[in-house]
């Protein structure tokens, strides 16, 4: 299942990775991207069964928490396959999607985006993929911005804006062409816009808050990203494309990120995964771990080690590495998380780790084992 968004109209290239194909590192940065101004769809597999409306609520909750009732559509898709083995449990499962996210009152405090309708395809025999179009086309054309009257398509666009995008991309590429990394430091992203701007177009912004407008458009349309947080409000990453693969090195499969096999990972080690990078004088660790922490899809647990959720081992591989030692495609690990050093002020702390994995304190150690074998699963949370 994958989160498609930025239906909009425009021949630019999405900046996203293509939904139903995006490794399973990706699918942890998606939240990175949401955008309010858009439409999302919501693609499950009608064959998953109950698996696979459960698994829509995760994606759901994800577009309420960072683009706040933003509409979308469910699209169930395999639909000649269900209906080869079982005629009418699709009608079923569509009726179970209406009751769980679509017939209910106060979406917003049920932490729900707005669920406009869901409707089952077939790529195979083409069955409502036209009606999709349609709808796809209706709801785009009659969405409005928060609080305006104006469709949101039908909006006039500064020329200052559209011109700031090109002079973004541009500069994107060609710092990706000299091997510096897309990102720029408020100063140069203040003096660059503004130069090319003159120069290229001959136009120039009133004044330091109109360039700030127009970069708050873009962001809200995926053309470049810059976050108003406290740690990250100086940087402007122009490449929202190449932040996500940034990103999804840390988060990925071992084969690229071997350092965080069982979900605990040095920082001293993030230089490793990211040798290839030549950001200059902008520290690359610092601003991924910033990253990292804003959206939770990292947690720094001390200055020395950070911990993927994602990536913790799962109780299910434990249990099939000790039934059959040896045989199991991932070995038994035990997964030390070292406990803060005496100068922190000890707090109450919450670590996520996969249900049932044992959680021990190792006598005479410094700190606590988990006992498991990695993979990824479902997660609760453990009182350290």
């Amino acid at each position: 299942m994958a989160v498609a968004n930025r239906p909009d109209v425009s021949d630019r290239p999405s900046p996203y990775p293509p939904p139903g194909d995006a490794p399973d590192g990706y699918y942890a940065t998606h939240q990175y991207f949401l955008s309010k101004r858009s439409l999302y769809l919501v693609v499950w597999k009608i064959s998953d069964g109950h698996r696979g409306i459960n698994e829509i609520l995760q994606w759901l909750v994800n577009i309420q928490a960072r683009a706040p009732n933003s509409p979308v559509i469910i699209v169930g898709t395999h639909y000649d396959v269900v209906q080869e083995f079982s005629p009418n449990i699709s009608e079923e499962y569509q009726q179970m999607i209406r009751d769980r996210f679509i017939n209910i009152v106060d979406a917003e405090k049920m932490g729900l985006p707005r669920v406009l309708d869901t409707i089952e395809i077939s790529c195979k025999t083409r069955h409502n993929v036209k009606l999709l179009c349609n709808l796809i086309y209706d709801t785009v054309f009659s969405l409005r911005p928060p609080g305006s009257k104006e469709l949101l398509l039908e909006q006039k666009v500064p020329a200052t804006y559209l011109a700031l995008e090109d002079i973004v991309t541009s500069v994107a590429v060609e710092r990706r062409v000299n091997g510096l990394d897309p990102v720029l430091t408020s100063d140069q992203y203040k003096s660059i816009m503004t130069l090319e701007m003159q120069q290229r177009y001959n136009k120039s912004f009133r004044d330091s808050a109109e360039l700030h407008q127009a970069t708050l458009f873009l962001h809200e349309n995926g053309v470049l990203l810059h976050y108003d947080d406290a740690t990250l409000k100086d940087l402007y990453f122009l490449d929202p494309q190449w932040l996500c693969d940034m990103l999804a090195h840390v988060v990925t499969i071992r084969e690229i990120n071997p350092f965080a096999r069982t979900g605990v990972m040095k920082l001293d080690d993030l230089k490793h995964v990211f040798k290839a990078s030549n950001i200059g004088p902008i520290d690359t660790r610092g601003y991924v771990v910033n990253l990292l922490n804003k959206f939770e899809v990292a947690l720094t647990w001390d200055s020395r080690t950070l911990l993927i959720p994602s990536l913790l081992p799962s109780e299910e591989d434990m249990i099939i590495a000790q039934m059959y030692p040896g045989q199991a495609v991932q070995p038994l690990v035990k997964v030390k998380v070292p406990l803060r050093s005496r100068g922190w002020a000890v707090r109450s702390k919450k670590l996520t780790v996969s249900p049932k994995s044992v959680l021990y304190n190792t006598d005479g150690s410094k700190g606590f084992q988990l006992t498991m074998a990695a993979n990824l699963s479902s997660k609760i949370e453990v009182s350290l």
